[in-house]
């Protein structure tokens, strides 16, 4: 039962209208209550409590038809044709500005799998108000940090925008559209190991966000390889 709910009473709700006692419809006839509630697990019973004009009544609700009122979407389609990449050990983020509401279940991005690492970690923060990523280093468990995992080995081959990362069911971060984002990808182990994030040079190939190198505290645009990075986000939307 996630993420979104639409339950039917399987009696006469009462009548938020009338005292208790009295049975009817809700106003929004046929009576369908949408729950918003990632939260919420079976058997999906809910104590509904109408309030008006100072009488006050209970009655338990069971769901009793329980379907998921979402679809998979492409969140933003980023930037997949890309033609180079550049090696350094160094935190790198691409920024980005989801074209539609959804859950983000899905990263695909162009760490090449002949980098020097043999893992990283990803994660999706918020931004400041200049359009940074919000995280600057330090632990990842900060409220701007939306999802986290660590130790991933999946990489990107062939020259490609392909490896993909997938979102485990209930971590799923929500995005707004229009609003901007980054990914940022860690360097693991060797600690010798460097990065090559595929992207292209020029830094109008996705015009709704731009890569950046982490020197020290602070995010800058690479002078050298990349201006935006290969990536694509799928979700769920409604």
């Amino acid at each position: 039962c996630t993420p979104t709910y639409r339950s039917t009473v399987p009696s006469d709700p009462f009548n938020p209208t009338s005292c208790p006692g009295r049975t009817g419809s809700f106003s929004s006839s046929p009576g369908f209550i949408n729950i918003l509630n990632s939260g919420i697990t079976t058997p999906c019973t809910y104590k509904l409590t109408v309030s008006r004009g100072g009488c006050t009544a209970e009655r338990y609700i069971t769901v009793i038809r329980c379907t998921p009122e979402i679809s998979p979407c492409v969140l933003d389609p980023g930037m997949t044709n890309v033609g180079n990449t550049f090696a350094r050990r160094i935190t790198l983020a691409q920024t980005f500005t989801p074209t539609q509401n959804g859950y983000l279940n899905k990263i695909t991005h162009g760490l090449q799998s002949i980098s020097g690492v043999t893992n990283y970690d990803l994660l999706v923060t918020t931004t400041t108000g200049g359009g940074l990523p919000s995280w600057t280093g330090g632990t990842y468990n900060g409220l701007n940090v939306l999802y986290k995992v660590t130790g991933l080995t999946i990489f990107s081959n062939s020259a490609m925008v392909n490896a993909v990362v997938t979102i485990p069911s209930g971590q799923e971060p929500y995005l707004i559209a229009g609003i901007q984002y980054a990914l940022i990808l860690i360097p693991g182990t060797p600690t010798t190991g460097d990065m090559k994030w595929r992207g292209n040079t020029s830094a109008s190939s996705y015009p709704n966000g731009s890569a950046y190198e982490l020197v020290y505290t602070s995010w800058v645009i690479p002078t050298i390889g990349p201006k935006d990075h290969g990536f694509k986000l799928d979700g769920l939307c409604q």
